[in-house]
């Protein structure tokens, strides 16, 4: 079954509705966008009652769509051109764009971020004692007996909110406990209930420990177990979640439950009411790769997290994952991000993920891709680090890979799946086979000359389909520059704390007031964050940076609908509208006047979605005569933030995928220069080629905003 994803902003979590038999559920992520979503920063809140309801959504079904010999029918994608006959096609005149700055790129995609760390962030500006956060296991928890019962708090998806329940023990094995929510109605059998726990126990924990590494065990509770928690009122569409603030101490998480663990939502009608079935365990395998990862990775790209995940569910014997149809019919969804809009918008990320991990595995085989799922980082620049100490080199350039080149590869695999081109299997999966690629044209004999201008995301391809009876000559020209983040209005270069999840990065400087009674921070700013998940902050430091205290500016926020705002942060976007703007801010700094203070501008990302990110510039403090615009480093201590101008390089990837009379299929790439070119494709009847499928991308790394390109094909 494919169940669309519905917005939520919590825990790692997977939505769905009612089971049908043999039909597996598509998991869909983030933190700000659903099925699995990860929460951060430190939280005391007071638990609310929610009264659990159980109105399990009517379930759809999809059935799996054949590949017919690649030929795709399709309609032209929303905002796509269709075929129009324009005059003969001439040289593609450039275009025009600021200027690039190629050293603000290279910085954004080399400069490591600092990991979101919860027990220092409760350290620094929650006061907690370095005892209370952490915890050491000199011996095992004696752990639980059969009928044990214990409270646990669980989170309502639907509403946002938190609630307590009290849960029984009722199967236990080697590494899990299966408890069961008491007095609701939640009705589980023991004998599913045991199933469920052998199956986790013999299949999944090994299938998963021997490909992605262990969680942290015996864990924060000190007991080897697992805990598969069976609740009710968890939201109507959620099927299940795995929180990792549950792995932390209370005094870091004051809704900690204190123990590694998996909630599944068990009321009648949902997968967690069917212990044992495919849907519940792919559930879990796909749960437990989160769980182990946030014990041994840096996930900072939540789309190669959740492609992990997935590709968990294929090696423990679930590979049915229908989001590749949603990003079928979208191929060109950017493969590198994740939408902080409704989670149904992420089908196609989700699918893309998923196709990414399964083309690795296919391609480069069992020992590598787990190499890249064991990587401490998991982001492009690691992976390609890894592929390259695993002698793994481009047949083009007999040098590393790139990957703007292997990603080239992949979309060229996506379209043929199966059908092998240049006689190898470099452009083709072995062994999963994903559903056509849609077309955003199809042009005929007739259609010539055709020209156009369109757009594409970064890291996502637009295909298009040549047939006619004679040779044509393809010109392409792309665009030479993108913003790295859309801050038009900078004033030259500016600090930006680069983007990506899971991550802290901080600016910090040493400011002596001492010789004044009063003081302002005046700055200029512009941000975009998930919103009320991720937030910055301007705080300031009297002992050297061993605790913080958070500072109010214009157009920050103490709400906290989710729990992850340490105190007054900024969040969504600056100026409160849909599309940031840079805004003038100022801080007080009065209270510190006589001292030397260090002062810090830093932003806190979750797990989920991450978006541009924070951008400061133009920072002074009047009364003594300090002023920094950002052209040199100064006396900042970077960590994660970088000196950034918001235009860099656009880079294009442009191949033409040629399918043969003989059935065998080649695949060209065309040469740029100056990210202009040109190819002859004869699709005359002796040519011996059948037809032929452009594959446009745009491949600069870090920023979502989409390349611009000009495509004439002429006869």
């Amino acid at each position: 079954m494919y169940q669309q994803p519905q917005k939520s902003n919590s825990p790692w979590l997977i939505l769905t509705g009612i089971i049908i038999a043999c039909l597996c559920l598509t998991c869909v992520v983030g933190s700000g966008a659903a099925y699995y979503v990860f929460s951060s920063g430190i939280i005391d809140n007071a638990l609310a009652t929610v009264e659990a309801t159980e109105n399990p959504p009517v379930p759809t079904a999809r059935a799996a769509t054949p590949r017919p010999n690649q030929t795709v029918v399709a309609t032209p994608l929303p905002g796509a051109s269709t075929p129009t006959p324009r005059a003969n096609a001439t040289a593609l005149p450039p275009i025009a764009g600021p200027a690039a700055d190629p050293a603000s790129l290279d910085a954004a995609i080399n400069t490591r971020l600092p990991p979101e760390d919860l027990p220092d962030l409760a350290a620094r500006f929650k006061g907690a004692d370095p005892s209370q956060v952490t915890r050491s296991c000199a011996t095992a928890s004696k752990g639980y007996d059969v009928g044990a019962t214990r409270a646990f708090t669980v989170s309502n998806q639907d509403s946002n909110t938190q609630f307590s329940i009290k849960a029984e023990l009722r199967y236990k094995t080697d590494n899990v406990y299966m408890w069961v929510q008491t007095g609701s109605t939640v009705k589980i059998d023991d004998t599913r209930l045991k199933r469920a726990a052998d199956l986790f126990q013999t299949k999944v924990i090994p299938t998963n420990r021997a490909f992605f590494g262990s969680e942290a065990n015996p864990g924060i509770d000190c007991d080897p177990h697992l805990y598969i928690l069976h609740a009710a009122g968890i939201g109507k569409t959620v099927g299940g979640y795995f929180s990792s603030p549950d792995g932390y101490t209370r005094a870091v998480r004051g809704d900690s439950n204190e123990a590694e663990m998996f909630v599944v939502h068990a009321a009648p009608g949902y997968n967690g009411a069917t212990p044992g079935s495919d849907i519940y365990m792919s559930t879990l395998a796909h749960e437990y790769q989160h769980m182990i990862s946030h014990n041994t990775t840096h996930a900072s790209s939540l789309w190669l997290e959740e492609g992990a995940a997935q590709l968990a569910e294929r090696l423990n014997g679930y590979p049915e994952v229908d989001s590749v149809f949603e990003f079928a019919s979208a191929p060109e969804t950017q493969l590198n991000t994740w939408s902080e809009s409704s989670a149904g918008e992420n089908s196609a990320h989700y699918g893309a993920g998923y196709l990414f991990w399964s083309y690795l595995y296919d391609r480069f085989g069992d020992a590598t891709t787990k190499a890249l799922a064991r990587s401490p980082e998991r982001d492009p620049q690691t992976f390609m680090k890894v592929m390259s100490d695993a002698g793994i080199k481009n047949p083009d350039t007999s040098k590393a890979y790139t990957f703007a080149e292997l990603f080239a590869d992949w979309s060229a695999a996506n379209y043929l799946g199966k059908t092998k081109a240049n006689g190898g299997t470099r452009f083709s999966y072995t062994a999963y086979d994903p559903p056509p690629m849609e077309t955003s044209a199809q042009l005929s004999a007739s259609d010539y000359p055709y020209s156009d201008s369109d757009s594409v995301s970064q890291f996502g391809t637009r295909y298009i389909e040549l047939t006619g009876d004679a040779a044509v000559t393809v010109n392409f020209k792309g665009a030479a520059s993108v913003a790295l983040l859309p801050a038009a209005g900078a004033d030259g270069v500016f600090w930006w704390s680069n983007r990506g999840d899971q991550s802290n990065p901080r600016l910090t400087r040493a400011v002596d007031l001492t010789g004044v009674l009063k003081a302002t921070l005046k700055y200029r700013t512009w941000y975009r964050m998930e919103k009320d998940w991720d937030y910055s902050y301007v705080s300031v430091s009297i002992d050297n940076g061993a605790t913080w205290k958070i500072q109010k500016t214009q157009s920050c926020t103490t709400t906290n609908p989710a729990g992850s705002n340490l105190g007054c942060g900024y969040t969504g976007a600056s100026g409160g509208g849909s599309a940031p703007k840079w805004i003038n801010e100022s801080v007080d700094l009065t209270p510190f006047s006589g001292k030397k203070i260090l002062i810090r501008f830093e932003l806190v990302t979750d797990a989920g979605v991450n978006r541009e990110g924070l951008a400061i510039d133009n920072v002074e403090i009047p009364e003594v005569n300090f002023k920094d615009d950002a052209s040199s480093a100064g006396d900042w201590k970077a960590e994660g933030f970088i000196r950034v101008n918001y235009m860099v390089p656009q880079t294009w990837s442009v191949q033409a995928i040629l399918f043969n009379n003989d059935g065998s299929a080649t695949v060209k790439r065309m040469t740029l220069t100056n990210n202009a070119g040109q190819l002859s494709i004869d699709l005359s009847r002796n040519a011996g080629v059948r037809k032929a499928v452009l594959a446009v991308s745009a491949t600069t790394l870090v920023t979502t905003e989409p390349g611009t390109f000009d495509l004439q094909i002429s006869k």
